[in-house]
């Protein structure tokens, strides 16, 4: 384990060796004097160095207005062969009221090879990174994301080189703010090695991102001003985007804000965090999305009183809108508060009796944070008030179904799907608008018996589950469940099992095809709203592929590569991780698949099948290692 952490940063493996094999030995007082004397001295000098290397970069930068051509040009070459060493003085130099001195610092910063990747990078961020330098802000934004939700710190120092040396001022915020918002190691030691890392990420840089980044480390090594000195920046931070809004965002500020109140809770400071939270509530201007940001930052903390605040601040808002009165029910049941919850609950429920688009929405809304009970009642609402073959009536009964498969009420998932599919052999126009919106009623009828096959197989009629799975593969020989049911049924035979096997290799051949067609797209789209849905589509075929392949047999590298470009189109999606968590297992690599379903986990704690896939590759991960011998030993 700490050679594994000391190898995560960087450090020789030889010498982490080195260090567990010798003996304590006991220094004299005056070797510890001199080596404390000798530590002492030798910042003292990098800092002077620093210092003298400022002033002359300063220096050249003004020459760069200078009235002589020749003196510019000069300068300009000398500032060139300084590289990285200068940018951070010529990032800063880009709005000089000088526009010979500032149109020369851009020309410089453009055109400075900044090396987002290094050699010693982790395969992972090498493969997250690829492409940073020619991408646009949302796709660098993205990178971001994915940077940050690696497990383990592997993000941390690529992080800080972009909070280092992005140009872009709000995305360097971002991934500084990325790196803060990180779990901090609980060991000293591996404590210490993470600091040590940022420091080296961020050197001597004074961007905003790196100040914020030094703060955190104060805060980390419990400096007694360094919670005050994270006030008077948070303070700078809010100053700067009421007068310079293209420097910082209401995101930025308000992510910041809400780590300081974190920062403040766990010292002790709770009335200051509580003015914090009063602080961001001010800046949100009733703003839906922020508002609700905030109020869901507070649940989970479960910081009762702010959200009482909040609730009294924005009265209005939650007496008007059910998704307000679900969250503060929420906050009620989490509370032990369980009739007050539920008469909130009632009120959310009652609020729009007839809109049965907004039950529907609603019922979305609750699953995904697990208050499966509400969900489940307004999407019978909104399948009993909404005229059959409506959107709502439609996309309520399948997200009910595929609600209760997850929590493996296999039989109530089927019967909802059946009064669907009953409706649309009885009436044409049904079905029309379920083909209009699915293609066909085929995936409709295909999900239901295997919603009937997974039934009979958790109650052992083996012979009854096949018979749906036949008739689920009939309906739609494309469903990746369906085929992965029939490849691990247990009473299929051995025609039956070939025949799989084939089906298998022709949707996966399919899924490929598409994958190619869809890519082809996205790069020759004429325009970005047809790019993003292109783009979306294909990343459902590449989690298509790599979940079918992962889970049955074939192409095993092209699935984990499929499967990392689906995350890379849309980072952090639950569902995709859970499937890159399959693919590292059928790889053999379990401590992968693993930290991957961790994150898929993390990302949607309320998913049945996420958690239990996680217990499944956990067990898996103890077994195999338990079998290796331990050479430590």
């Amino acid at each position: 384990m700490q050679s594994m952490i000391l190898g995560k940063f960087g450090f020789s493996r030889d010498i982490a060796m080195l260090s567990m094999r010798c003996q304590p030995t006991v220094v004299p007082p005056a070797l510890l004097l001199l080596a404390a004397c000798s530590s002492v001295l030798a910042e003292q000098t990098v800092n002077s160095h620093h210092d003298e290397q400022a002033a002359h970069t300063r220096q050249l930068i003004r020459k760069l207005g200078h009235e002589s051509y020749a003196t510019r040009e000069k300068a300009q070459a000398e500032l060139s062969r300084m590289g990285l060493a200068a940018f951070d003085a010529l990032l800063e130099a880009q709005d000089d009221d000088d526009i010979e001195v500032a149109m020369r610092a851009t020309y410089l910063v453009r055109g400075m090879k900044i090396g987002w990747v290094r050699e010693d990078d982790p395969p992972e961020v090498k493969a997250i990174l690829r492409g940073y330098e020619a991408a646009g802000v949302e796709h660098r934004r993205s990178i971001l994301d994915r940077l940050a939700l690696e497990d383990a710190y592997v993000g941390t120092e690529a992080l800080c080189r972009l909070a280092r040396f992005e140009t872009n001022e709000v995305l360097s915020k971002k991934a500084a703010l990325l790196v803060m918002l990180q779990e901090i190691p609980a060991e000293d030691q591996a404590k210490a090695e993470y600091g040590d890392s940022i420091r080296r990420s961020i050197g001597a840089s004074d961007r905003s991102g790196a100040s914020w980044l030094r703060t955190y480390l104060a805060i980390i090594d419990g400096k007694a001003d360094a919670l005050d000195a994270l006030d008077d920046l948070t303070r700078d931070e809010q100053e700067l985007f009421g007068v310079s809004p293209d420097q910082s965002s209401q995101a930025i500020l308000g992510d910041l804000l809400l780590w300081q109140a974190g920062m403040l809770r766990q010292n002790g400071r709770r009335q200051q965090a509580f003015d914090v939270i009063v602080r961001r509530l001010d800046l949100l201007d009733d703003g839906r999305v922020e508002v609700m940001e905030t109020l869901d930052w507070l649940i989970e903390r479960q910081a009762w009183t702010l959200v009482d605040e909040v609730s009294k601040r924005f009265a209005t808002r939650f007496d008007g809108d059910g998704e307000f009165l679900y969250r503060l029910a929420e906050a009620r049941m989490k509370q032990g508060r369980v009739e007050v919850a539920e008469t909130l609950a009632k009120r959310a429920f009652d609020l729009k009796e007839d809109d049965t688009a907004e039950h529907q929405r609603l019922g979305v809304v609750l699953q995904s944070r697990g208050m499966f009970q509400w969900a489940d009642r307004e999407f019978r609402h909104a399948m009993e008030k909404s005229p059959p073959g409506t959107v709502a009536h439609i996309e309520s009964h399948i997200y009910l179904s595929e609600m209760l498969h997850d929590q493996q009420e296999e039989m109530a998932a089927a019967t909802v799907l059946q009064e669907l599919v009953d409706q649309a052999e009885e009436d044409d126009t049904v079905k029309q608008q379920i083909s209009r919106r699915r293609g066909s009623i085929s995936p409709v009828l295909s999900r239901m018996h295997l919603f009937y096959a997974e039934h009979y197989r958790l109650n052992g009629e083996l012979k009854k589950q096949i018979e749906h799975l036949t008739s689920a593969v009939e309906a739609d020989p494309t469903d990746a469940d369906v085929l992965i049911a029939l490849y691990r049924a247990e009473g299929a035979d051995e025609a039956l099992q070939k025949r799989t096997r084939l089906l298998i290799r022709s949707a996966a051949a399919t899924f490929h095809k598409q994958v190619e067609m869809f890519s082809q797209q996205v790069e020759q789209a004429h325009d970005e709203e047809f790019r993003q849905w292109a783009a979306l589509r294909l990343a459902t075929l590449y989690n298509q592929y790599a979940w079918l392949i992962g889970n049955t047999e074939g192409d095993y590298d092209t699935a984990l590569r499929y499967s990392h470009r689906s995350l890379e189109l849309r980072p952090g999606s639950a569902g995709y991780l859970d499937t890159l968590g399959r693919c590292y297992y059928a790889k053999g690599d379990y401590a992968g698949a693993v930290r991957y379903q961790l994150q898929a986990v993390r990302r949607d704690p309320h998913s049945g099948a996420i958690q239990r896939q996680l217990e499944f590759f956990q067990r898996e991960l103890a077994r195999k290692q338990a079998k290796q011998p331990d050479f430590d030993s």
